[in-house]
């Protein structure tokens, strides 16, 4: 048999046969991105015709893909309860400096 190559999973890491993770890619991808490529995810989890272990490994990368936009989301909301409104402008105060 033939090697085959390899290709890329919905988050930007490179799949070889049977599931295996390699490298992440180098491209960064945005969060709109991977909540498309989330939502496909799970399209083909709930598919009756996805075989279960491709299932399988699809619901491994959802679930890392989830844990990864929610970290960008507590990042955001961070910022966002640091901005505060001052005079006619805004500021941005390290997080540190809030507690």
């Amino acid at each position: 048999m033939g090697q085959t190559s390899p290709a890329r999973s919905p988050q930007g890491l490179h799949r070889i046969s049977k599931g295996k993770t390699t490298m992440p890619a180098k491209k960064k991808i945005s969060f709109e991105q991977k909540l498309v490529n989330l939502e496909e995810i799970v399209q083909q989890v709930e598919d009756a015709d996805t075989p279960l272990e491709k299932s399988i490994a699809l619901y491994k990368d959802g679930i890392a893909l989830a844990k990864d936009c929610n970290e960008t989301l507590r990042t955001y909301e961070e910022e966002i309860h640091i901005l505060q409104k001052t005079a006619d402008e805004f500021t941005l105060e390290p997080f540190s400096a809030v507690r």
